[in-house]
């Protein structure tokens, strides 16, 4: 036997489930959004946002590609002259409006809206609600039937109401995490850029993300290989280090760095490994697994930023300066020290002013901060 949309039906709970994980995974959104027109009967549907200031839509998502034209017409003139527009403005947020309620036969039969475009374009009776907005956009949802079709019965609106509060949510959440989802999405951009390969890593050190480059580093297997699902450096020494340096991260939530394949053909690699304390619904590397981060890089990559643009920046002395480019070449600080004639103790004072004027703690966090420095 079928239920009825009134009822809160297995198929009710998969599509409020639908909404709230498409909030975080956005190419589900079309999938989310055809599961509720299905649950109300409703042949297509339009979710927009509605830029007051514009008197336009913002972003559009409809239910077939045959809508796109009258789509493009809503955004350019009939948007503006929609009538059912003011009565949503008056309506509270998430109140389901149903146009055959307020709009007669004999209205439809005059108004430019309805003549013009929404029956041309094979629409006749809609259901739709501001699901939220910011004060600048109207976040609506229209539930449409075809030509042809009845209106819409009253426990098919009463779902609506109940299914728009959650898409409200949804979609608010969905508006909360977009801009940490691009600028996750811009660091992966520039982490591939500037030739970094990033490995994720949970906490039972077992490999959870890699990048592009992360993966080249795996079927090269000359320095860094995978066995048993963890990230191993081929040397055995290498490996010991590298494996206490994931379980001091992982222990201590500190981080460090770490020289690996001296005595490989293609020249050594630095690899800094550091806690991942991630906001998880901003996960656009696939990295809500992930405890570990590990970044690994060629050493004396060339993109070190130079002493004058520390110097401008943080203030870095001539002296802090070279140390800080020597660091982000993969240079220790032993190695450094002989290069320069001091001695660890005045390196190591060098590196704790250098820590105070960039506000970090930690030699990995500074190589970090310092490779996305310009010039």
């Amino acid at each position: 036997m079928t239920s009825s949309p009134h009822s809160k039906s297995p198929v009710h709970e998969d599509a409020v489930a639908g909404l709230y994980r498409a909030a975080l995974y956005p190419g589900e959104m079309h999938g989310a959004i055809s599961a509720v027109a299905a649950r109300v009967g409703a042949d297509t549907f339009h979710f927009l946002a509605w830029d007051r200031q514009r008197m336009t839509t913002r972003f559009n998502v409809y239910s077939h590609a045959g809508l796109a034209d009258g789509i493009e017409d809503y955004a350019a003139y009939y948007g503006a002259i929609d009538p059912r527009r003011k009565l949503l403005d008056s309506q509270p947020i998430g109140s389901v409006l149903a146009c055959h309620e307020h709009f007669s036969s004999d209205v439809v039969s005059r108004d430019e809206f309805f003549q013009d475009f929404l029956i041309p374009a094979g629409s006749r009776y809609v259901a739709g609600a501001r699901v939220w907005t910011d004060g600048n956009q109207d976040f609506v949802l229209g539930l449409m039937r075809d030509v042809g079709n009845q209106p819409f019965a009253a426990d098919a609106l009463m779902e609506a109401e109940r299914l728009v509060a959650h898409f409200g949510r949804a979609s608010q959440l969905w508006a909360d995490t977009r801009a940490l989802r691009m600028a996750a999405a811009a660091g992966e951009h520039v982490a591939q850029s500037q030739g970094l390969a990033l490995f994720g890593l949970n906490s039972l050190g077992e490999l959870v993300y890699a990048n592009e480059k992360a993966e080249a580093h795996l079927r090269e297997a000359s320095i860094l290989r995978l066995r048993h699902a963890r990230l191993m450096a081929c040397d055995p020494r290498d490996d010991e280090a590298l494996s206490a340096a994931v379980r001091h991260a992982l222990d201590h939530r500190s981080g460090c760095s770490r020289l690996v394949g001296q005595h490989a053909p293609g020249g050594a690699l630095m690899v800094s490994i550091a806690p991942l304390d991630l906001d998880r619904s901003a996960s656009a590397w696939n990295l809500d697994l992930a405890s570990v981060l590990v970044t690994v890089r060629q050493r004396n990559l060339g993109v070190a930023p130079s002493p004058n643009a520390l110097n401008q920046m943080y203030g870095l002395s001539r002296a802090e300066g070279a140390l800080a480019v020597a660091l982000c070449r993969g240079d220790t600080l032993q190695e450094y020290a002989e290069v320069a004639g001091l001695s660890v103790a005045t390196v190591r004072t060098q590196l704790k002013a250098i820590f105070q004027k960039t506000t970090t703690s930690r030699q990995a966090e500074l190589v970090s901060l310092l490779l996305h420095v310009p010039g």
